[in-house]
């Protein structure tokens, strides 16, 4: 076959594609031939078109390579190192307990990134100096910029709950607090704390633009709870992450999606 006899048959495919209405077949990459070689192109142009020509190169350039092409984005990574080190521990010392599988935030995680954000630089500059000293598990540099702020409150150890999978559980809170209460339905101290930090972000995140923020407020609305809860949970955590399984008292069956935590005294009629 010749060179010729090659474009002829490009001609005729590419014009069956276009077809003698405009309209296309349902899959024209599939009947498509290779793009013809250098010095092929300028020849089926004066047979075929430019227009013609310039539909078939887009139809085959847009063609993905294969289904897979795509880019896949891992999904971001909060725990910091000591906080990994401190899971992995526990699920060593308690292998296949299913209430030693994951941490739970009494505070969400995307509540406290939400509120980094709105922090000035000197703002994050203050929670880290005053908060860091009594988190180093947590704060383990005095970087200020957000993402390092906003990873550090994440990995705030008096924060977490050591317990099962969210599928497994019927009371999961989703995106609101998950306090910790005792037996007898009261709030624990830590959780107390922390629960006047939430309250804070709360007003500030839902409260309307424009968002303002004191330092007198940040310092006692804010930074004074995590400090307490912070230190509370040194108390017991002995220097270390300090993942308590008792801490959240869970009972229930996680197997059939049952795992439950005591919950809060029930308000008097």
């Amino acid at each position: 076959m010749t060179a010729t006899d090659d474009l002829r048959g490009d001609f005729v495919r590419v014009h069956h594609h276009e077809g003698m209405s405009g309209t296309r077949s349902p899959d024209p990459a599939a009947h498509c031939s290779p793009i013809p070689a250098a010095g092929g192109l300028p020849a089926l142009q004066r047979m075929a078109g430019n227009a013609a020509v310039s539909r078939w190169l887009g139809e085959r350039r847009a063609t993905p390579a294969s289904p897979t092409a795509a880019i896949q984005r891992a999904p971001q990574d909060w725990k910091g190192t000591a906080t990994k080190k401190a899971l992995a521990n526990e699920k060593v010392l308690a292998p296949n307990d299913p209430f030693v599988h994951t941490l739970h935030h009494i505070v969400p995680k995307s509540m406290l990134a939400t509120f980094a954000g709105l922090l000035t630089p000197a703002q994050r500059t203050l929670v880290v100096q005053e908060v860091g000293p009594h988190a180093n598990k947590a704060f383990t540099t005095t970087n200020d910029n957000l993402a390092a702020v906003t990873k550090a409150l994440q990995n705030l150890p008096a924060n977490f709950v050591l317990g099962p999978d969210p599928a497994d559980r019927e009371d999961d809170p989703g995106a609101q607090p998950d306090y910790n209460y005792a037996d007898d339905g009261s709030i624990t101290p830590r959780s107390e704390h922390l629960e006047k930090a939430y309250e804070f972000m709360n007003r500030k995140i839902n409260g309307g633009t424009p968002v303002t923020i004191t330092d007198a407020e940040l310092t006692d609305e804010f930074i004074q709870p995590l400090i307490d809860a912070s230190e509370e949970h040194n108390k017991v955590a002995a220097g270390g992450v300090g993942l308590d399984r008792g801490r959240a008292a869970w009972s229930g069956d996680p197997a059939h999606g049952q795992a439950r935590r005591p919950a809060p005294i029930e308000p008097l009629l």
